[in-house]
């Protein structure tokens, strides 16, 4: 997403993956791991507390299918169950405040939200073009 203000890092180590921690833990800054952006929603006046899990569809949102959704939701879940084997913590910090998968079209000059999923992967379809049940 052109003009992130984040964190980017790497891997899930280092002293950079530390104060990504620190950023999810507080809210105070999202951070970008791989092709996945983190953030937690702290500061709205409707927060839920929940760490969002932003993976990007690369595709036309009119066009995408459910399976490309589920495609590219196992890649997100594939970030982040590796960055949970790999630090502990991160995993308490999504099992402490709970997460939510969201899969967003960045078109440039904003984003849209095209679904959501939570633990179990099943995609709700929040823009018509990926639902095939219209």
């Amino acid at each position: 997403m052109p003009g992130f203000r984040g964190l980017n890092v790497s891997a899930a180590d280092g002293d950079r993956w530390e104060l990504a921690l620190n950023l999810l833990e507080t809210g105070d800054a999202p951070v970008r791991l791989g092709s996945i952006t983190l953030c937690r929603d702290v500061g709205a006046p409707n927060a839920d507390g929940h760490i969002h899990i932003e993976f990007p569809c690369l595709h036309d949102p009119d066009r995408i299918t459910p399976e490309a959704g589920a495609h590219d939701l196992d890649s997100a879940r594939s970030v982040v169950q590796a960055a949970s084997a790999a630090d502990h913590r991160f995993a308490l910090l999504l099992h402490r405040f709970g997460f939510i998968y969201e899969y967003v079209h960045d078109y440039g000059m904003g984003g849209v939200l095209l679904a959501t999923a939570r633990e179990d992967g099943s995609l709700t379809w929040q823009h018509p073009g990926g639902d095939s049940r219209g």
